[in-house]
């Protein structure tokens, strides 16, 4: 099929790639959550002047056949680990019939170095009931690889100007670094479960946005990790306690407001050390012990020699009977 050909079609046709990278975008944040990957995932079509452009500089013989990526989609990872986690999981999804995977992390001819990463070509069943499948091209890559492929994709794919030939290799061996980069990024995340506090880091990411916006203050997480720490085995650190810790907020969030106000970071009684608790994120779990299970609390916090204080006035504003 010549150009003029294949625009006019995929100009008709172009919404169905619309929906079909979105119905793919879908799919792709679904199986991230399910899968506990943290990623950024887009889509789109491809514009029809990015159409044309493609096949004319790619000299495609074939204007519709040869341009595989009328409908993509891109997951942008932290770890590199995820990027071959992902590939595994795309590739046995049953809803997206994978055609092909290329791993160009591996390709090491310096003219093909802009885009590193893994494209996935997959089919999807077209929502119009129309039988052909639609093909999507989905690129999964690490933020730095994402970064490498928007600079090589400007300086050395599409240039202003051509570069010589010593830029072009100052701009390959970035490539060096970038794969240093993630190297370094997943040494470092392999070991942050070792750290004091991790177990916690779901739970207090929660209770600290949800402090955030009764209080409008931040707390510090160096005092919270370690009262945490301090009171391992009565604190949940299980995803079942961030949705017990979101549900007692929801149904308490106006006396917890009214608490903040009279006690909180932005109150009068802020600069006594007696009430640091209440400056404090880590507050709202602790609120939510004293309400659920008071007494055992009470013993792991006095085992682990914690300001007695402390709890008391935070006692004092719950419903807990119990005695220091």
């Amino acid at each position: 099929m010549n150009l003029n050909e294949a625009l006019e079609r995929y100009t008709a046709e172009r919404p169905r790639f619309q929906r079909a990278a979105e119905q793919v975008r879908v799919r792709l944040e679904h199986l991230a959550a399910e899968n506990g990957l943290s990623c950024r995932v887009s889509a789109r079509e491809k514009d029809p002047q990015g159409y044309m452009i493609k096949v004319v500089t790619k000299g495609y013989a074939d204007a519709w056949g040869e341009v595989t990526d009328k409908a993509g989609a891109r997951v942008i990872f932290d770890r590199p680990s995820h990027v071959d986690d992902f590939t595994k999981i795309i590739d046995e999804d049953p809803e997206l019939a994978v055609i092909r995977i290329e791993d160009k992390r591996e390709i090491t001819d310096p003219e093909r170095l802009a885009y590193s990463g893994v494209h996935i070509q997959v089919a999807v069943t077209a929502d119009d009931g129309a039988s052909e499948a639609i093909e999507c091209e989905v690129q999964l890559r690490t933020a730095a690889q994402d970064i490498w492929s928007i600079l090589s994709h400007k300086l050395l794919y599409k240039p202003i100007v051509e570069l010589p030939r010593e830029q072009q290799h100052a701009i390959y061996r970035l490539v060096a670094l970038i794969e240093l980069f993630d190297m370094e990024v997943e040494r470092v995340m392999d070991a942050l479960p070792q750290q004091p506090g991790y177990e916690y880091s779901e739970v207090l990411r929660e209770v600290e946005s949800d402090f955030l916006r009764l209080t409008e203050s931040l707390s510090f997480r160096r005092l919270s990790i370690y009262i945490l720490d301090s009171l391992q085995g009565v604190i949940p650190s299980d995803d079942s306690y961030v949705t017990k810790v979101r549900e007692y907020v929801a149904a308490n969030e106006e006396s917890l407001r009214s608490i903040y106000s009279d006690y909180g970071p932005h109150s009068d009684m802020s600069s006594s050390p007696d009430y640091a608790l209440f400056g404090q994120a880590e507050s709202l779990m602790l609120l939510e012990r004293l309400d659920n299970d008071a007494f055992a609390l009470l013993s792991a916090w006095n085992a682990a020699g914690l300001p007695e204080e402390w709890l008391r006035t935070l006692a004092s504003v719950s419903d807990a009977d119990i005695a220091f």
